[in-house]
């Protein structure tokens, strides 16, 4: 975790955890430590009948994601005994950044056809790129090329759901590895997206449905009290500011097998198209999201 804050000099990258419990409850010292040691946590016994607890926690937030994201908590339950809160912040300048006076108002074709007036950037650079009968792919690079932005604009006639199915590690690895060099006029619209999302749903459809029923829960290893411990709520919180001088972020099992095409040199993003952050050497993907509505 530690290497991948530190393996660009000229990209902020902050990744904090924290526990919050309550001071009223006993709770595995093993688990604590645990979470001491190996994820750097911060570690805090609260009073969770008092209000200003609540502003406690957003604080650690707010200042772990230099205030991009300012409240995770609205209020605390008498059912809430703890808080495990995972906070990311990055922040990255394009490589080859975009020239602000090269940037216009242009239209963004949402899949239903509404049209909405965007900021489109323009540039023409080398840029990696690849292309199958799906989608053509872009890779912009940060700082000095550890992390980047890599792009999935779908073909005509094709969905951006489409493209996301297709998104297997292994076929996004095959992507990856396939991307050339090559002289592109590109033009991607400025965006700012801010998300929350409640993940128990999601959670429980990917087989983790035990953790949230209290009567079948089982965190004998984190919690020493009276009583049985469950996941109640798990929310998410993402916000990526993608302009002419970088990005700010704080969040099918078959290949195909494809002769690269003869691209045009233009690259448009003026519909709905998929993105993601990661760092090149342990593929390691920081943020990914969809830019379906840019209204």
């Amino acid at each position: 975790m530690n290497l991948l804050c530190s393996v660009d000099p000229k990209v902020t990258m902050n990744i904090a955890n924290s526990i919050w419990y309550n001071k009223d409850y006993t709770f595995q010292t093993d688990f604590i430590e645990t979470n001491k040691k190996y994820f750097n946590a911060v570690v805090n016994a609260m009073n969770f009948q008092d209000p200003a607890t609540v502003n406690v926690i957003n604080n650690w937030v707010k200042t772990s994601t230099k205030d991009k994201i300012e409240k995770i908590v609205d209020q605390i339950s008498p059912e809430t005994i703890m808080y495990l809160i995972n906070a990311v912040y990055f922040k990255g300048t394009w490589k080859y950044q975009f020239d602000a006076n090269k940037t216009k108002d242009d239209i963004f074709t949402t899949e239903t056809g509404k049209k909405v007036t965007v900021k489109m950037m323009e540039q023409e650079t080398e840029i990696s790129t690849f292309s199958n009968e799906l989608f053509t792919a872009v890779d912009l690079p940060y700082g000095s090329s550890a992390f980047s932005m890599t792009l999935f604009l779908p073909n005509t006639g094709k969905k951006l759901q489409e493209v996301v199915s297709y998104l297997t590690r292994e076929n996004f690895d095959s992507v990856v590895n396939q991307l050339a060099s090559g002289k592109r006029n590109l033009f991607l619209p400025r965006f700012k997206l801010e998300y929350k999302i409640k993940l128990n749903d999601v959670l429980k459809a990917l087989g983790m449905g035990e953790a949230f029923d209290p009567g079948k829960a089982n965190f004998k290893k984190l919690y020493a009290g009276i009583g049985n411990a469950y996941i109640s709520d798990v929310d998410h919180k993402t916000y990526v500011d993608v302009n002419e001088e970088g990005t700010e972020a704080a969040a099918v099992t078959s290949v195909v097998i494809g002769v690269t095409s003869i691209m045009n040199n233009n690259i448009r993003f003026d519909k709905p198209f998929l993105f993601l952050i990661r760092e090149k050497n342990s593929g390691a993907i920081i943020f990914v999201g969809t830019l379906a509505d840019p209204s």
